[in-house]
């Protein structure tokens, strides 16, 4: 099946817009908290969330103001997609890369069928080395939870390094974990 990247500061195809919501549904209970229950896509407090939606509507909402990195496949159909926060000042990464341009990964999704083709690194791939000059950022940073073996697999072999371990921060045994590459010294 042949891939295509694309990236998009405003993704305003309505095509694209309606599958993202579809995996997002989709995968909704896969991430720790489940995207449900969270408001926004960097939310600090991810522990003990109450359940006011079954579908991540807010975080949709949210979604949509950022840029995305899209792998479309065969008939225009979304494989996956990355979404990013441009500029984003992280202040939990803030002593170690400074004022430096960051490219914050705030959502990964690879729909099932498509796993293991190597979509999600494709995207970091492409993030890194295929943007305009003026859109590639000076640091790459994300955030995941501990038990997310595949993500930090990806992000190991791509250079990220570990940053910061929030502890039981999701829940019981289960950490939040910040990563980041700098990509420009």
């Amino acid at each position: 099946m042949e891939k295509q990247y694309q990236y998009y500061t405003c993704l305003d195809n309505k095509t694209y817009l309606k599958q993202i919501w579809d995996l997002l549904r989709k995968y909704n209970n896969e991430f720790i908290p489940p995207l449900s229950v969270r408001k926004h896509t960097d939310q600090a407090v991810l522990k003990e969330l109450e359940v006011n939606e079954s579908e991540p509507k807010a975080y949709y909402e949210e979604l949509k103001k950022q840029a995305f990195i899209l792998c479309i496949g065969e008939e225009d159909k979304v494989l996956g997609f990355m979404s990013l926060k441009e500029n984003y000042k992280i202040k939990e990464l803030q002593a170690l890369i400074g004022n430096k341009r960051n490219s914050y990964v705030s959502t990964v999704i690879v729909d099932q069928e498509s796993r293991g083709e190597g979509i999600a690194a494709g995207m970091y791939e492409y993030l890194e080395n295929s943007l305009p000059e003026e859109r590639t950022p000076d640091v790459i940073s994300t955030r995941t939870w501990s038990t997310n073996d595949s993500h930090i697999k990806i992000l190991k072999r791509r250079g990220f390094s570990e940053a910061l371990r929030i502890h039981n921060d999701r829940g019981s045994g289960i950490d939040t974990v910040y990563y980041y590459k700098i990509l420009k010294p």
